[in-house]
């Protein structure tokens, strides 16, 4: 009598957590049932997905089942994961499976910070105080070479934004301009003609991308034609490269430690390229002179972009603009009528484009 009413219990036990399995949550919702590989994917969590709220039925690329705080995507190709909390939320931002991230091909992996889960197109991270961010395309294979969450960028603090620039010298033609801020810089991708390698993707971090921030950012610089080389600071042509230049679609930047990081415009581009070893690094932002028009400071003397065209001042210690002229014998002046665009811009982006990055390698953060 005692071995049946032992497996009796026993009996009971097994038929109770087989209920649990299927319950829905509510008392009076329907019960729902788990198998298969979901099922065992589901038996996995540990709780974390709560009770099923709906069977299993067939998604865009696979089969799916929704639970109370997730969900399990399954495909012959990916397997069972889960997805669930602030990474669920953003992938079905992005399209859940029919997105640009497809199907996940992992759980999420505990990270530094935060976590991360892959998909078959790109990556959804979250940190505390930053949120679930997808990381797609050019911009993920970029993100991926500076090493990820680990790399000089940290991690992303926004998703991608799409916006069309205009470029100052040719106003009426704009490109379509891809960013996405991280916590310690920004990525541009554009599929412009200008960008000068095959990724496509170029970062903007430091005194740079402080500065390209605060100077109206993509709006205003747009995207960014490579990312930032090592230049020799001062006038004259022999020292250490000790400086930063970088080039954007409608301005420059440099920075030094002597000069700080400033704003090259069009057109003193123009000017800055041919008289680049008398004028060395600006050490002002361009602005407005009541007399000049506008007027930019350099190591080794002056541009001014007036009605008359524009002028370039070789010399130190110059006077301020709207002072009265002092002689001074190292000073002379170059009157250019017209001001032409930097060989580094382009007038031929398509007006209409609107491509995003489509970069289909999944590489690993």
């Amino acid at each position: 009598m005692s071995l049946k009413r032992n497996l009796s219990v026993a009996m009971a036990a097994l038929a109770l957590a087989a209920c649990s399995l299927a319950a829905a949550g509510p008392a009076d919702a329907a019960t729902y049932r788990t198998g298969g590989a979901i099922g065992v994917r589901y038996l996995t969590t540990a709780g974390t997905l709560g009770a099923p709220i709906s069977n299993e039925y067939s998604g865009r690329t696979g089969r799916v089942q929704n639970f109370r705080y997730g969900s399990v995507y399954w495909s012959a190709a990916t397997g069972a994961h889960s997805v669930h909390g602030g990474i669920l939320a953003e992938y079905r931002t992005q399209g859940s499976e029919a997105g640009g991230l497809g199907l996940p091909l992992t759980e999420e992996i505990k990270l530094a910070g935060g976590v991360y889960q892959q998909f078959k197109g790109g990556f959804i991270y979250w940190a505390g105080g930053h949120g679930a961010h997808a990381v797609l395309g050019g911009i993920r294979s970029r993100y991926a070479q500076l090493g990820a969450e680990k790399g000089v960028l940290g991690y992303p603090t926004s998703g991608e934004i799409t916006v069309k620039v205009p470029y100052a010298a040719n106003p009426s033609i704009s490109a379509a301009v891809v960013t996405q801020t991280f916590e310690h810089g920004i990525l541009t991708w554009s599929s412009a003609p200008d960008i000068r390698n095959d990724h496509r993707a170029h970062e903007v971090t430091g005194e740079l991308y402080k500065k390209y921030q605060s100077f109206g950012g993509v709006n205003v610089h747009g995207f960014a034609l490579f990312s930032a080389i090592p230049i020799q600071s001062g006038t004259g042509s022999s020292g250490p490269d000790d400086a930063l230049f970088q080039a954007f679609q409608n301005t420059w930047m440099t920075w030094s430690a002597a000069t700080g990081a400033h704003v090259i415009t069009f057109p003193c581009q123009c000017q800055d390229c041919r008289n680049r070893e008398g004028l060395g690094l600006p050490t002002t932002d361009p602005y407005q002179s009541a007399t000049a028009g506008l007027v930019q400071d350099y190591e080794g003397g002056r541009v001014e972009v007036g009605s008359g065209g524009v002028k370039v001042i070789l010399g130190t210690d110059l006077p301020p603009v709207d002072a009265p002229a002092s002689p001074s014998p190292t000073a002379t002046a170059t009157d250019t009528a017209t001001a032409t665009a930097s060989p580094t811009q382009s007038a031929t982006a398509d007006p209409t484009a609107t491509a995003a990055p489509t970069d289909s390698a999944t590489p690993a953060p």
